[in-house]
């Protein structure tokens, strides 16, 4: 078996100033499908194809030109990158990422390499539409993103026209913007056991700064067993439907066994299309536990907030503590029973100390318009013996048709335990308890 190997002054000049090896690396592909780059060495890498079957491997550093928009491109299918360490030059805006999935690619496993850098992204799919970029013929397929440390980046994994994905095991930190980017055509999507901190770069921004990010993608999408520490924006934001294909959207989700802290904004956010009313379906969150939420302090915002055009939602046994926003709050975008959110279930969680000290309309769960709703087994309210105890009221139900609104505890909300208004609603069997009220007590 054939190995040999390419030099590099490995830590003595630019990137741009080392040779480029793609052309090296092809030769050695060509004759044994394999190429390991050795410890110590860093190989600059500028624009090289992939293809089916081989493998690019070792505990060397791959970086690139300023001018190259990828290091690798992965076409064909069978294709490993493992163990390696990325290391790209500062650039900005798309396309610029060191592991690019090309049109068609399938089966390809990334794992257990160290992405480090300011570059746009790290692992990319098609470039996104918004900046003139087009989706994929054929979505890259089977894609293993696995037990890899992503350091910086704007947003470290953005794709576009990628699906049967799954991402799972990561540290994701540093990142400029978001942590996991998911665009357009994207589905069948697994992201578990991920860990991710410090997403974006500390200051308010319109670019969104979540942990996961999803635009009209999503389909079939489970998200579960992460932990999310800190965000400049919101930990999960599922949202969107394809203007042009409305089946491009995130249904079919799970979102369940997370942990969210420290974000700016809501834990978890939820809607369908705004502006035409297309809503996105089944969906559960259930499970997670969301705590220290929307540092900003907007009673208005909510550790889980579905914001509209939404049906068939379950949110079921979740731990939402000393959240500075409402606790859950699914409601339409116009306000009024429309009938763009419909089929609600909000059962057996645990919603306590959620709200803003001055805001009047702190809210531990609050509906407004929808249609078909179920809320039971939940307990609302404070506990003045753990942080921000100020709910204010306890399940407040506005302008809902078809509610049953039963065996709930309602405990020491400082205004109203209960306020439902609604057509065709039942309200019974609600516990109001007052013991225990007063951190005197």
């Amino acid at each position: 078996m054939m190995f040999f190997f390419v030099q590099s002054a490995a830590g003595l000049e630019t990137c741009d100033t080392l040779e480029n090896q793609a052309p090296n690396i092809r030769s050695i592909l060509d004759n044994q499908k394999f190429v390991i780059i050795p410890n110590g060495e860093v190989w600059r890498v500028d624009n090289l194809e992939l293809k089916s079957g081989e493998s690019i491997l070792g505990a060397g550093t791959i970086c690139k030109s300023k001018l190259a928009p990828v290091s690798l491109i992965v076409n064909g299918t069978g294709i490993k990158i493992e163990n390696l360490t990325f290391s790209p030059q500062t650039v900005s805006g798309q396309p610029n990422c060191d592991i690019k999935l090309g049109d068609g690619s399938r089966d390809i496993q990334i794992s257990s390499n160290r992405f480090s850098g300011n570059s746009y992204s790290a692992i990319c799919g098609a470039d996104d539409s918004a900046v003139g970029g087009e989706a994929h013929t054929v979505p890259s397929s089977g894609v293993i993103v696995s037990d890899n440390l992503f350091i910086g980046y704007v947003r470290p994994i953005f794709l576009h026209s990628v699906d049967n994905i799954n991402i799972r095991n990561n540290i994701i930190r540093e990142s400029l913007r978001d942590g996991i980017r998911l665009r357009e055509n994207d589905g069948f999507v697994l992201i578990s056991g991920n860990q991710f901190i410090d997403i974006g770069n500390r200051t308010v921004s319109s670019d969104t700064q979540d942990a996961i990010d999803t635009q009209w993608s999503g389909n079939r999408l489970v998200i579960t067993d992460n932990i999310v520490r800190r965000t400049e924006s919101v930990g999960f934001d599922i949202k969107g439907v394809s203007l042009t294909d409305e089946s491009l959207g995130s249904r079919s989700v799970i979102i369940a066994n997370n942990h969210i802290s420290d974000t700016l904004y809501s834990g978890i956010v939820l809607h369908g299309n705004l502006d035409t009313g297309e809503e996105n379906y089944s969906i559960i969150i259930e499970s997670n536990i969301i705590e220290g939420a929307t540092r900003i302090g907007s009673y208005s915002d909510a550790a889980i907030w579905a914001k509209g055009a939404v049906k068939y939602l379950t949110i079921a046994n979740n731990q939402i503590r000393s959240n500075y926003a409402r606790g859950i709050t699914v409601q339409t975008r116009s306000g009024l029973s429309d009938g763009s959110v419909t089929g609600v279930h909000i059962n057996g969680n645990t919603v306590i100390n959620n709200g803003v000290e001055t805001a009047a309309s702190s809210i531990g769960v609050f509906l407004l318009g929808v249609q078909g709703a179920i809320v039971n087994n939940n307990t609302i309210g404070n506990d003045p013996t753990l942080n921000n105890p100020h709910t204010r009221y306890g399940l407040y139900v506005s302008k809902v048709i078809d509610g049953i609104f039963t065996n709930n505890i309602l405990r020491c909300n400082s205004a109203q335990q209960i306020f439902v208004n609604g057509t065709n609603v039942i309200v019974k069997d609600n516990l109001e308890a007052s013991v225990g009220c007063s951190s005197s007590q």
